[in-house]
């Protein structure tokens, strides 16, 4: 009984403290985060609002007599919006916050 309750006793506790984070004077010895300013060149400016697709065909103009030219139409817009979307942000947008008020 105590041969398998040992491990399981060890395994839980070091299951259990995987989500422990350092703190008090030790915190600075093990690598912990510090509340320095960020550079520069890691601020990444907002981006901007996204083109809106284009409209070139609406619902009313497709119908049962004409599905070869709404589906020309529909590829046409298709191709325009790919052309013109802005590709997206290469570095992500960080918040940072220092005592519960956000610093620029």
């Amino acid at each position: 009984m105590t041969r398998s309750l040992l491990p399981a006793l060890f395994a839980a506790a070091a299951l259990g403290c995987t989500g422990v984070q350092t703190a008090g004077p030790l915190a600075k010895m093990t690598g912990a985060k510090t509340d320095a300013a960020p550079d520069a060149k890691d601020v990444a400016a907002a981006p901007g609002r996204p083109v809106p697709p284009a409209i070139l065909i609406t619902p009313g103009e497709v119908a049962v007599e004409n599905p070869a030219a709404a589906l020309t139409k529909l590829g046409n817009e298709l191709d325009y919006d790919l052309k013109n979307t802005p590709p997206a942000p290469k570095t992500p947008i960080v918040t940072r916050y220092k005592n519960g008020e956000r610093v620029e």
